[in-house]
């Protein structure tokens, strides 16, 4: 293969890399416009939903009701949520970075690592026999995924869930998500009294179940909503340097052609000129 069907052939394929990233980019704008629409639309819900719930079971224990709907439990588990494919740049890293120093800290815990990606990872650092793996079929698990999850985690008293964080745009981070509330509530509450009904233990109940899965699924869409911004700010960045690297090559190309149309010209005058000497010998 000559200089300039190599230089054609390398054209050609950053042309399809830039095409390819530039697909994924307009497809994750339009994705993240939808979960971020989907997100805020019930953020206000959720942050009081989580209060609520962080209430209600301070009030029980105040009471010492709490027995009454949970059941005693001492064991507790941290849970990092991981995705199964890549293109989300050091997002799932991080996340992992952060993950790895709290079981550092925490000898008598449970951890589970939730996605393909985040198992790799884990394995090949010191803590890949203390965690338990998880993956769903997707990034996005379904409603009997996460209800047989959920099942398996109802014997912790205390879970706590490390997911990608959605800050903006341009900038993710690590967000901890405490589902049973082990963290005491602050002081001023404590001068609050309320009526429930129907009967605490009752309500907690429910609040054990349902709100578990609501605040799991609250955690699910950020994450994807945070891994859908760093897959943006990837491809965007793949993209810039595609286009980059177009422009070098097709310089280069371009180099490469007049090279070659100078040694044709300076062929062709070479030939003409022995041409000319050789008539003129024979005249």
């Amino acid at each position: 293969m000559s200089t300039l069907e190599r230089g054609q052939k390398e054209l050609e394929d950053i042309e399809t890399i830039r095409f390819v990233t530039g697909t994924l980019l307009e497809i994750s704008a339009e994705r993240i416009k939808h979960l971020r629409e989907k997100f805020e639309k019930n953020q206000l819900f959720y942050s009081e939903i989580n209060d609520l719930y962080s209430l209600v079971k301070w009030n029980a224990a105040r009471r010492d009701e709490l027995a009454q709907a949970i059941p005693p439990r001492d064991r507790k588990i941290s849970i990092a949520v991981t995705s199964n494919s890549r293109f989300y740049g050091s997002l799932n890293r991080h996340l992992l970075d952060a993950f790895s120093k709290h079981i550092d800290a925490h000898e008598n815990r449970s951890f589970m690592v939730i996605g393909s990606v985040g198992q790799r990872l884990m394995e090949a650092t010191p803590h890949k026999r203390r965690c338990v793996y998880v993956s769903f079929a997707g990034d996005q698990p379904t409603q009997s995924e996460v209800r047989h999850l959920l099942s398996q985690l109802e014997s912790y008293r205390e879970i706590l869930v490390y997911h990608p964080q959605f800050v903006n745009v341009f900038l993710q981070d690590v967000g901890v998500l405490d589902m049973t509330h082990s963290t005491p509530l602050q002081a001023d509450a404590a001068d609050i009294s309320y009526l429930f009904e129907p009967e605490l233990p009752r309500i907690l109940s429910f609040f054990e179940t349902r709100v578990r899965y609501l605040l799991f699924q609250r955690a699910m869409l950020e994450s994807e909503l945070a891994r859908t911004a760093a897959r943006l700010t990837t491809m965007s960045r793949a993209e810039e340097r595609a286009s980059t690297q177009m422009a070098e090559a097709r310089r280069s190309l371009h180099r490469e052609q007049q090279t070659f149309d100078s040694l044709s010209l300076l062929e062709s005058i070479a030939g003409t000129l022995k041409w000319r000497v050789a008539t003129k010998n024979n005249l």
